[in-house]
Order: C-alpha cells, then structure tokens, then sequence
C-alpha cells in the first residue's frame, strides 16, 4: 500500500473479492466475514474447503496471467477443522479458527494451502491429495500441513 496508495490497494481487494466469492458460494461456503484482505469462510465439509482452496489459487493464476506484478491477486490460504462457536452469520471462534487464521495470514506464503493437523485427519486419505508436514506450526495444533497441487 505504501508503493501504490490505498486506492490501489481497494481495486486490487475489490478483484480479488470478485473472482473468489463466486467459487465459494460454488463450493457452499459461507462468507462470515472480510477484514482487509482477508475472507473468513465456513464450510459444513473439509472436502469443499479443500477443493474451494484449490480453484481459488488456480482463479488467481488464470487472472494473473499477463497482468503487471502490482496487480496480481497473491493468495495464501489457511484451513482448520474442528468444533467451534458460531455467532449467527457473524463471527466464529474456536482453536481451529485461529490456527487457520495463523496458516493463512502469518505463516502462508502466496500460492500456499496450508492446513491444522485436525483438518489433515479429515481429508488425507482423500484421492489425488499430497500433503506435506510444513516449516513451521502455530501454536493450537500439533502440526502443521501443505498442499502440494497444481496450481492450474
């Protein structure tokens, strides 16, 4: 935001909200809330998380095609999965949430899926997957996982 100013830094957020939120209404996920640029998703299967994740990336990689670095959308992703506390269509809390948040926010690294130990017990034996222990692991889970996957 510095480099640009923050009116380029809303269109940059503004595009990426217009290519994501489609693919998660596709994949029932329900947008609980935004902050910045980031988006709190519920889904009531790790299965459509994880698939949800992966077209995003593979949007953005679409959309980034021959655009100038400044106006790539650069994704990072962070799942849990586990029990949690639902405010209406507000807010949710819970360890998984927050080790998610820490996977996606602070630890992800563009083009990253990464998950909690409880979300890799749910979907690991799904077909196609490769999951790889990450570098580093946040607290709330006793490790941390990545996805590795074609990113389109």
């Amino acid at each position: 935001m510095a480099s640009f100013g923050v009116t380029h830094f809303l269109q940059v957020i503004f595009e990426s909200f217009r290519i994501y939120i489609p693919i998660v209404e596709a994949h029932s996920g329900l947008l609980l809330k935004v902050e910045g640029d980031s988006m709190m998703v519920l889904f009531r299967r790790p299965e459509l998380a994880l698939k949800c994740a992966i077209a995003m990336q593979q949007a953005s990689h679409a959309y980034n095609g021959d655009r100038d670095d400044a106006e790539k959308l650069l994704l990072s992703i962070g799942l849990g999965y586990g029990k949690v506390l639902k405010f209406g269509d507000q807010d949710v809390y819970g360890s998984e949430v927050n080790v998610a948040c820490k996977l996606g926010e602070d630890l992800g690294r563009h083009w990253s899926i990464q998950c909690s130990d409880g979300f890799h017990v749910a979907v690991k034996d799904g077909p196609g997957l490769k999951l790889v222990k990450a570098q580093a692991t946040p607290l709330g889970t006793p490790q941390a996982w990545e996805l590795e996957y074609e990113p389109g």
